[in-house]
């Protein structure tokens, strides 16, 4: 669509921005959005398992679900990849179903590039914020080479990591004008617990949320 003004100016230098523009809606348009799942089955004894994994600042966060599906949310920053990776293998992670950016700020997106460098990663949920620094340049490089299926969603979508549970996205804004306010949100149901993760969505977003759906969790991951 060219530039706010409509014009195109082939001859001008590429910036890190229209690049990495260009990946995001590349990625976008060449992926899909997640379906909803089915409607969650009665009761089992199977137990999922949520780690809060320790990687200093900003978080990664580690479902596994109870039929052995895995989603990774957010993993720290660029130092903690290795931390990250070491964790995943020590809980004999093999490959990891879904994994989430929940917005482009470096500690939150840093960790990731290892860990798609260590794992398939069969999908990438990302809120579609687009951010220059080469951090998220980087990620979506790494994104882009393992072949994994882009999601951006939409505020409401559910993502299909399990039949047994739900995961429903709460909020996402890709154009916000702060990366924390881009957060995507989920609300992640298995039975009678519930965990509700906000990335670093600021309390006008909660808000937000609050008035449009039932965020009453057992666990609250604060913003």
């Amino acid at each position: 669509s060219g530039y706010e003004d409509g014009t195109f100016k082939p001859e001008n230098n590429l910036t890190r921005a229209h690049i990495s523009a260009f990946l995001a809606r590349s990625m976008k348009y060449a992926g899909g959005e997640p379906t909803t799942p089915p409607t969650p089955s009665a009761p089992t004894t199977k137990e999922m398992q949520v780690h809060f994994i320790d990687v200093g600042q900003g978080d990664a966060i580690l479902i596994e679900s109870p039929n052995g599906e895995t989603m990774l949310v957010d993993g720290g920053v660029k130092a903690a990849g290795d931390d990250l990776v070491a964790y995943l293998k020590s809980e004999k992670v093999s490959e990891l179903d879904y994994v989430v950016a929940t917005h482009p700020d470096a500690d939150h997106i840093g960790g990731l590039i290892d860990v798609f460098a260590a794992y398939q990663v069969n999908n990438f949920v990302n809120s579609g914020k687009v951010h220059t620094t080469a951090t998220y340049g980087e990620l979506l490089t790494a994104v882009k080479n393992e072949g994994s299926k882009y999601i951006q969603p939409n505020i409401g979508d559910s993502i299909n990591l399990d039949s047994s549970l739900k995961v429903q996205v709460l909020h996402v804004n890709a154009n916000a004008e702060e990366n924390n306010d881009a957060s995507i949100v989920l609300k992640v149901t298995y039975n009678n617990v519930s965990f509700l993760l906000t990335g670093d969505a600021g309390s006008e977003v909660e808000s937000v949320i609050a008035a449009k759906f039932n965020v009453g969790s057992t666990i609250l991951k604060a913003g």
